[in-house]
């Protein structure tokens, strides 16, 4: 059965044919959900589209394949906001059966997590520091 977080990932990962890293990942779900994902919480959700078709990987990008872009776009509305569109597509999403990914295909490590994490954050803390050097509040 899939879950809210499964299609967190997947409109994470994004339907374009370029597909994303996992700091790109963690960038657009922050964008989408206000918040980081969990280490188990993505590697479960990676492994179970992957079982059932919805990505593929290539070599560090995980890519929608067109089973999931046919997904998206079928019930895709214009104009609609992340949220939104994440919410609806969650409660379609959950309806499909799907096969149970206990055979894991891709582990995520706690190190490589942490360094993702790390990637991310970084990018908008940097514009922060100089704004307070700048300002001479740090130094």
């Amino acid at each position: 059965m899939y879950i809210d977080s499964d299609c967190w990932v997947l409109f994470s990962v994004g339907f374009d044919k370029k597909g994303s890293d996992l700091r790109r990942i963690l960038a657009n779900g922050d964008r989408i959900n206000h918040a980081i994902f969990g280490r188990d919480e993505l590697e479960n959700g990676i492994n179970k589209l992957l079982a059932n078709d919805f990505l593929r990987r290539e070599n560090d990008r995980f890519i929608a394949t067109s089973k999931a872009r046919q997904f998206y776009k079928k019930d895709r509305k214009l104009f609609e906001g992340y949220i939104d569109e994440w919410i609806r597509f969650s409660k379609i999403l959950s309806a499909l059966s799907c096969e149970d990914n206990t055979v894991k295909t891709y582990e995520l490590s706690e190190d490589e997590y942490r360094e993702a994490v790390h990637a991310y954050t970084k990018s908008f803390k940097e514009p922060l520091i100089n704004s307070l050097k700048e300002q001479r509040i740090v130094k």
